[in-house]
C-alpha cells in the first residue's frame, strides 16, 4: 500500500470517510426477485474485483496494509434505505449519502471498506460468501508510474515548504472557508450535500457550445463556480481549485476492468484579477466572456499538465514523505490551502433501451464525503452517456455557510441551463 495511504490516514484520523457512486436503475424484474438477483450481480463483482476482496490492517499507522478476508457477509455490505412516504426521490437520496459520507468504516480487519444502498427494496436473508484464496491488487501509483523529479523541482518543493515565513510573508491567501482545521471538525463532523440535474437535451447543447468554444465541460463549470464565488464572497481576493485527472493512460489500467487509485490533481490559482473582472462585468456577454476564458485557461492548463507527466509532479515527492500520518497531523490550527474541488467522473456508458437484459441505468450520481483537511467545497460531477448530467456539492458543516453553498448551486444550475439553452447568462446577488 503506497498513495492509497492517502485516503486511510485522513480516515483513521476522521478527516475524510468515503466516496459514493449511485445509479438510478429501471428494471421489469419481479420485486420478490429483486433481493436475491442484487446478491447474485455483487457476488459476482466481488469474485472479479480483488480490491473488493480485502480488509485493511494496521491503518493507526504508517504500515497499513491490505489483507485477503476468508469470507464477506453480504448482508452487512448492502444496506436499504427506505424513503419517507413524503420524500421525493432525490430528497431520500441526499439522506442517505449525508448519513453515510458521516459513517467510519469500521472493523476493517474483518469486513471490506465498501457497501452497497439500495433505495428501496425489501432485505434478503443473511448470507456469507468466499472469497478466492488468492488475490492480486493493482500496483500502488508509485510503482506503476517513474515519475521522475529533476532537482530543481525538488529544491522548489522544499522552498515553498520551508522558507522562513518571517523574511517572506505569504502573499494574499485564496480564500477557503470560514473555520481552519480543527479536531472540533472531526468531532462535529457532518457532511452536507445538495444535488441537481442538468436534462440530457441541455447536456447536448452544453457540449456543442463549449465545442465551439474550445472549451470543455469541466472548464466551463470552473468559470460558473468562480463567478458566482466572486459575486458571494465580496470580500474574497483569490481561489484556488484543484481537479483530479486520471492517470490509467500511464499505468495501463483498464478503465472498464480494473479498479485502482490511479490519479493525480491539478491545482489552480485563480488570480485578483481574474475575480476583479468577473465582479466588475456589468453585462451579459461580457460575464460570458470571461466565464470562457476561464474555462479555456483551464484546458490549456490540463493539457500541459498531462503533457508533463511523469516528470515534475508533486505526486513523484510520494516516496520522500518520511511520515504521512504526522504530516495529516500536522495540518491541524491551519487554512486549508483549496477553496473547491471538481471531480468530474465522465460519462457511463450504457446500452441503448432494451439492450442489456432488463436492467438499464438512467441516471448516475458521484459524492465523496466532505474533508477536514482538503477543499471546503466539493462539485461532484457525472452522466450517463445521452442521458443527465448530475452535480451533487458536498461540504462540511461549520466550513462553509449552507446560504452561500445554496447560492453557488442556484447559480450554476441557471448557468449550466442557460448555456444548454443557447441563453446569455448574468450572475447577480
Amino acid at each position: 500500500m503506497g498513495s492509497e495511504k492517502f485516503s486511510t490516514i485522513p480516515h483513521n484520523l476522521g478527516y475524510y470517510r468515503s466516496v459514493a457512486n449511485t445509479a438510478r436503475y429501471r428494471t421489469d424484474t419481479e420485486p420478490q426477485l429483486l433481493g436475491s438477483i442484487i446478491e447474485a450481480a455483487v457476488a459476482q463483482v466481488v469474485l472479479k474485483h480483488s480490491a473488493l476482496c480485502c480488509g485493511i490492517i494496521n491503518e493507526d499507522t504508517n504500515d497499513a496494509a491490505f489483507i485477503r478476508l476468508d469470507s464477506i457477509s453480504l448482508s452487512k455490505c448492502i444496506r436499504y434505505h427506505i424513503p419517507k412516504p413524503s420524500q421525493s426521490e432525490d430528497e431520500a437520496i441526499v439522506e442517505a449519502l449525508e448519513f453515510q459520507h458521516g459513517e467510519l468504516w469500521l472493523d476493517l480487519g474483518t469486513q471490506p471498506p465498501w457497501k452497497i444502498i439500495v433505495v428501496p427494496t425489501r432485505k434478503f436473508p443473511e448470507t456469507k460468501g468466499t472469497v478466492p484464496r488468492s488475490i492480486t491488487l493493482t500496483l500502488p501509483l508509485e510503482k506503476a508510474v517513474l515519475f521522475k523529479i529533476s532537482w530543481m523541482f525538488f529544491l522548489m518543493i522544499l522552498w515553498d515548504n520551508f522558507k522562513p515565513k518571517w523574511l517572506f510573508p505569504a502573499p494574499t491567501e485564496s480564500w477557503t472557508g470560514g473555520a481552519v482545521c480543527s479536531e472540533d471538525l472531526v468531532t462535529k463532523y457532518k457532511t452536507n450535500v445538495k444535488l441537481f440535474e442538468i436534462s440530457a437535451e441541455d447536456v447536448s447543447g452544453i457540449l456543442t457550445v463549449c465545442k465551439a468554444e474550445n472549451a470543455t465541460l469541466t472548464g466551463l463549470l470552473h468559470g460558473l463556480i468562480i463567478a458566482s464565488l466572486a459575486k458571494r464572497i465580496p470580500s474574497a481576493e483569490k481561489f484556488t481549485s484543484a481537479t483530479p485527472y486520471s492517470l490509467r493512460h500511464l499505468t495501463g489500467l483498464s478503465p472498464t476492468e480494473e479498479m485502482g487509485v490511479h490519479v493525480g490533481s491539478l491545482k489552480i490559482q485563480h488570480p485578483t484579477g481574474t475575480i476583479s473582472n468577473l465582479r466588475s462585468s456589468n453585462n451579459q456577454s461580457d460575464t460570458m466572456s470571461r466565464i470562457w476564458e476561464i474555462a479555456r485557461t483551464f484546458r490549456s492548463a490540463m493539457r500541459d499538465e498531462l503533457a508533463g507527466l511523469p516528470n515534475d509532479n508533486l505526486l513523484g515527492m510520494i516516496p520522500y514523505i518520511s511520515d504521512l500520518r504526522k504530516m495529516f497531523v500536522g495540518m491541524m490550527g491551519k487554512r486549508r490551502s483549496t477553496t473547491y474541488e471538481i471531480s468530474n467522473v465522465g460519462s457511463l456508458k450504457v446500452g441503448a433501451e432494451g439492450e442489456g437484459g432488463k436492467w438499464r441505468i438512467q441516471r448516475d450520481v458521484f459524492s465523496q464525503s466532505a474533508s477536514v483537511t482538503g477543499a471546503a467545497m466539493y462539485f461532484n460531477v457525472a452522466s450517463v452517456a445521452g442521458g443527465p448530467l448530475t452535480i451533487a456539492i458536498t461540504w462540511l458543516e461549520g466550513v462553509v455557510d449552507g446560504e452561500v453553498v445554496g447560492g453557488v448551486k442556484e447559480d450554476l444550475e441557471y448557468g449550466l441551463r442557460c448555456v444548454g439553452e443557447g441563453k446569455e447568462i448574468l450572475l447577480s446577488v
